[in-house]
């Protein structure tokens, strides 16, 4: 006897209707006319409910169906398996998506050149920038060899990187970035067009000022009003700069941004 036949005369002989089945089981009432009527067939779960309301085995009501029941609730069990899977997966994507946009909303954030390098939503920009007229320069012990083969230590003057506000477009909108340009020759302009994706500058060269777009180039300034982030802060507690460096960059370049417009106004 087929399961779907043995549901419907166990429910029978217990005077039962299909609708007082169902309110017992929490379920509607098309779904026992489905079991009866053999289009599906109840999960393992509902199978041991079904046990204790109609009073029969499992094990008669999976041995006298010819093992079909079983059959199919196995593939359904391996089907729910593979969906737990594939929603396991589903999640962890998801919470490595968040992390990334996490870290890379923090790159961005905290100016990291390594994590704005690696962020593949950021763009290069090619933008331009007013350097100081000399590059600061860090003295520094290197070996080298004299002309007899013999080596020594001697103090060279190494370039550092320089610290410049990098001017976007006409408004004036912008952002503070260290990067290294090298030594500045005396009778070249000090302004640089620069490669990069937030902090991280892929490269940067020295141009002259007729270089620069003309809308960019009144905003940037003249060759003499370069100012550097720290130097431009010297007035401001120490203490408070280091507390709150991110807010500061930004008023900085609020302020480089009203100053300029000011001139180009006057």
């Amino acid at each position: 006897m087929i399961l779907a036949e043995q549901l419907k005369n166990k429910r029978e002989e217990k005077g039962l209707s299909q609708n007082e089945l169902a309110n017992r089981l929490h379920l509607t009432r098309q779904t026992i006319s489905r079991w009866e009527t053999g289009k599906t067939v109840p999960n393992l779960d509902t199978l041991v409910q079904l046990s204790d309301e109609l009073n029969i085995s499992l094990d008669q009501l999976l041995r006298d169906d010819d093992l079909e029941t079983v059959t199919h609730i196995s593939r359904d069990v391996k089907k729910k398996k593979w969906y737990k899977i594939i929603l396991l997966l589903i999640i962890i994507i998801a919470l490595i998506f968040w992390v990334m946009m996490g870290v890379f909303s923090w790159g961005r954030y905290a100016q990291n050149d390594m994590v704005n390098r690696a962020n593949p939503f950021m763009k290069y920009q090619y933008d331009y920038a007013l350097l100081p007229k000399k590059t600061p320069m860090k003295k520094v012990k290197e070996e080298v060899v004299d002309m007899h083969g013999k080596s020594k230590m001697q103090t060279v003057d190494q370039p550092q990187p320089v610290d410049a506000f990098v001017v976007h477009d006409a408004f004036g909108n912008g952002e503070w970035i260290k990067f290294q340009i090298g030594e500045i020759p005396k009778e070249q302009d000090n302004y640089a067009l620069v490669m990069h994706k937030g902090s991280y500058v892929k490269e940067a060269r020295l141009i002259n000022r007729n270089e620069i777009p003309a809308n960019i180039r009144y905003v940037i300034g003249n060759k003499n009003s370069y100012q550097s982030f720290d130097s431009s802060l010297e007035s401001q507690d120490k203490n408070y700069i280091k507390k709150n460096k991110q807010k500061l960059r930004f008023n900085q370049i609020q302020h480089y941004d009203d100053s300029n417009l000011m001139k180009i106004s006057k």
